[in-house]
């Protein structure tokens, strides 16, 4: 990222030229709200569905929202995908939440598996 302040450098150390605190700014927001958007569809679906009782009922049903999802991605309809990628990542959100055991540590278990090494 460069601006009219860098002189058509990046910024550097802890100083961030305007134009590069526009836009970490406008990236927190637009988080903030995918954030606000996923966390009100996992509390929708925890008031009315059970929680998930296995990894492979976690899995059918994520992929039936992902299965959702491409279907709209093949309509090139950009707002309904951008609705069923929101219940792609709450359903993701409840699969962590209903099975993932409290002692999981991620950066220990990607590094026990080898899972840490970039491709």
């Amino acid at each position: 990222m460069s601006c009219k302040d860098c002189d058509n450098t990046s910024c550097v150390g802890d100083y961030l030229c305007p134009d590069e605190v526009k836009r970490l700014q406008q990236a927190e927001l637009k988080l903030n709200k995918i954030n606000g958007l996923v966390a009100k569809e996992f509390q929708r679906a925890t008031e009315k569905f059970d929680a998930f009782h296995n990894t492979h009922e976690g899995y059918a049903i994520l992929l039936e929202e992902v299965d959702e999802l491409w279907d709209d991605i093949k309509a090139n309809d950009l707002y309904s995908s951008c609705d069923e990628a929101i219940q792609v990542a709450a359903m993701a959100m409840r699969y962590l939440f209903d099975l993932m055991p409290d002692d999981f540590d991620r950066d220990m278990h990607r590094a026990l598996t080898g899972k840490d090494r970039d491709k």
